[in-house]
This record gives structure tokens, C-alpha cells and sequence, in this order.
């Protein structure tokens, strides 16, 4: 019998992701070894391993993109044969941080982007798991985006949709519970309840009824989930976020051949060439503007040498 076992979590950046990790602890799941401290943007700790993170920003590094960019390399197709020295790397973290915690949580948001990647992994080395996708209304996110990152709001958006677009690819043909965070937040006993049946662990129900007060904190929560959000922004996002969400909470894949859903992906991918185009010009234009400065300040200093 297999001693080992993974929950998977997948969701946007500030999607609350951060609440349904830590609320595993419930189902006595661990966060691996190497968390990611707390700051003030999440004030109780981001229920991450740093090693996890860190190892997606380099694979993310390899593949052309980054955790903040509109990338074409990012289409959500099949990921490239060639990432031998990443898979070998990625079973040792993997092996390494289980023998530590046998049942394991892997929470990074970026999972979005490499998600099959990780899926290769565990179906190589045999390994149970199971995946949680979240997604939260967008106003939240892109508001919270803009402030944390100062992202342009057209940035944020676009990431909105990269990142929700491409979960749903992958995690087509995958064990998966589809959440939907604002039903998290209101009624967290009922939510727990449907993923320990999820997961089989049913066994802990009755945990679950006993720790309400402590499994969500309010306070802690990035604006208000209760907030009737504006519909501002690129329609888009509202299309899709409204085509997810009325789905929800299911345990059945969110349906790419819909046509809605596809309809949905060719506009997004209309849009992401124009939001390339511009960012070259921002990217150029940062480039000059960060040597005319350099240059400037220069003058400065030669010119108060020679004064002196």
C-alpha cells in the first residue's frame, strides 16, 4: 500500500488560495518543510513550500515565462520531452519532501501555468493525489494584483485569464474538485464536508463540525468577499469567470469543447497578441528611460567633482 499522498491546489494569485491550504490541516495534510513566512500581505503565512515555488519559477524560466507574464510559450499544450533534467530534479524535491510529510499539500499558484508538468511526475513515481482548482470573483484579484504588484489593471486582467484558462486545460482527465471561493468563505463546514468525501476522507468529518470558529478568518481575507463587484473591465472576464463559476462546486471536468468555453479562449488569445505588442513597446521604452536616468545621474556626479 502506497504511504504517500499529494492534494494538488491550483488557483489565480490571491484566488484565496492561501484559506483552502492551510484549511488541509484539517485532513492532517502538511505544507512541506520549507514554508513561506508570512508578510503583510498575507498575514498568516502563504501555507507554501518555498523549494516548490522556487523550482516552478526556474521550470517557468525555462519555457520563456515568468509567473507575472502574458507568455505564447504558455498556450497550455503538451510541455516539451526535452525537460529530462527537471523531471529528474522535480522526483528528488518531490521523494525529499515526502519522506518528511508522507501526506503532502503542494500549494503554488503558478501550478496553473506547469500543472501537467507535475501530473508526469506523480503518475511516474505511482504516487495518490488528488487536485483542488479555485477561482474568486475577479474584481478581487485584479484589485488586489494592482496593489500588491502595481500591475496595470490591463495586466492583471490578462493574467486573470491566462491563469483560469490554462487550469482548466490541464486539469481536464484529472481527479479533480472545482471550488468556488466566495461559498468557501460563507458556509466553510458544508465546503470542508464535500472535499473530505472528495478525498476520501470522511473521517475526519466530524473534526471538521468541531473547529468552525477556526477554519477561515474573516480578517485575513483580501477585500470583501461579500461585495457586490462591479462589472468593470474586459467583458471577457466576466464571461468566463460567470461560464466557471455557475458550475460550481463539481467533481466532474469543466468542459473545454464547449463551445462558449472556446469562444472564450480565441478572444483571450486575440488579446494576449496585442497586450504582447504593447508590452515590447513598455519593455523598450523602461529600457531608454532606465539609461537616460543612469546617464543623467552621471553628469550629475562628474559635475559636482569638478566643482569641487
Amino acid at each position: 500500500m502506497n504511504r504517500f499522498s499529494i492534494i494538488f491546489i491550483t488557483g489565480m494569485h490571491r484566488s484565496g488560495t492561501s484559506v483552502l491550504s492551510q484549511a488541509m490541516n484539517t485532513f492532517q495534510y502538511a505544507h512541506g518543510d520549507n514554508p513561506m513566512p508570512a508578510n503583510q500581505h498575507n498575514a498568516d503565512g502563504y501555507w507554501e513550500d518555498k523549494d516548490f515555488v522556487a523550482f516552478n519559477d526556474r521550470l517557468l524560466a525555462h519555457l520563456g515565462g515568468r509567473w507575472d507574464s502574458i507568455s505564447n510559450s504558455l498556450d497550455g499544450t503538451s510541455l516539451p520531452d526535452y525537460l529530462t533534467s527537471f523531471t529528474e530534479e522535480a522526483e528528488r524535491l518531490l521523494l525529499e519532501k515526502l519522506a518528511v510529510h508522507p501526506r503532502l499539500v503542494l500549494k503554488d499558484p503558478r501550478l496553473c501555468l506547469v500543472l501537467d508538468f507535475w501530473q508526469r511526475i506523480v503518475d511516474r513515481l505511482h504516487i495518490p493525489h488528488h487536485h483542488l482548482y479555485l477561482i474568486r470573483p475577479p474584481e478581487a484579484v485584479i484589485q488586489s494584483l494592482c496593489t500588491r504588484n502595481e500591475f496595470p489593471r490591463g495586466k492583471a486582467e490578462l493574467l486573470y485569464l491566462q491563469y483560469n484558462l490554462l487550469a482548466i486545460h490541464q486539469l481536464q482527465n484529472k481527479k479533480c474538485m472545482y471550488l468556488h471561493f466566495p461559498d468557501l468563505i460563507e458556509n466553510p463546514i458544508r465546503y470542508l464536508e464535500q472535499i473530505g468525501t472528495f478525498l476520501g476522507e470522511e473521517n475526519y468529518i466530524p473534526e471538521i463540525r468541531g473547529q468552525s470558529a477556526n477554519l477561515v478568518k474573516p480578517e485575513l481575507i483580501h477585500s470583501d468577499y461579500q461585495e457586490a463587484y462591479p462589472l468593470e473591465g474586459l467583458p471577457l472576464i466576466h464571461t468566463l469567470y460567470s461560464w466557471i463559476a455557475l458550475q460550481l462546486p463539481c467533481s466532474t471536468p469543466l468542459c473545454c469543447a464547449d463551445d462558449a468555453f472556446q469562444a472564450i479562449k480565441s478572444s483571450y488569445a486575440s488579446m494576449k497578441f496585442q497586450w504582447n505588442y504593447i508590452a515590447d513597446l513598455e519593455t523598450k521604452v523602461a529600457f531608454w528611460s532606465n539609461l537616460a536616468i543612469e546617464r543623467l545621474q552621471i553628469i550629475e556626479t562628474t559635475q559636482k567633482d569638478t566643482a569641487s
